[in-house]
């Protein structure tokens, strides 16, 4: 990467800063991004929980149901534990970024982009698994509300 000199325009103001600043900045927007996003995702996941805890009472006699109650709670709790380790990480990602762009001068060696990768590696993951257990206990749902 190279130091030359790039000027941003962020809300109207100029500022001067390197390439390898410029990375670490967009880093940090999409590191923002995907920590919006999981929180959406773990809102989503307490509402299917709400959801569930509704829907078992009229169906507390059929051992499939509860089967399946079982079978959801514990892939939501999976799901809950997966996003807060990607949220852990997304917060280290953000801390070094924001370390790297004050002390850009001194520091011999930078974060490498392959971590960031590896993030969003992670989160598109867990984007598809979660989207795929979301259809799977929609699906569960209405078989018991048709």
């Amino acid at each position: 990467m190279s130091d030359d000199i790039v000027i941003l325009v962020h809300h109207k103001t100029m500022i001067m800063t390197t390439a390898a600043q410029t990375f670490n900045i967009l880093y940090i927007q999409e590191d923002k991004t995907w920590l919006s996003t999981l929180n959406f995702y773990e809102e989503e996941i307490h509402q299917m929980e709400h959801l569930l805890s509704q829907v078992l009472p009229n169906h507390i006699d059929s051992q499939e149901f509860i089967a399946w109650t079982k079978y959801f709670q514990e892939q939501f709790e999976k799901q809950v534990e997966n996003i807060n380790s990607i949220k852990k990480a997304i917060n280290q990602h953000i801390d070094l970024q924001i370390y790297e762009n004050q002390f850009q001068d001194i520091l011999q060696e930078k974060e490498q982009p392959s971590n960031h990768l590896h993030i969003r590696t992670q989160v598109f993951t867990f984007e598809k698994l979660f989207l795929a257990l979301k259809h799977e206990f929609y699906n569960f749902l209405g078989k018991y509300f048709t």
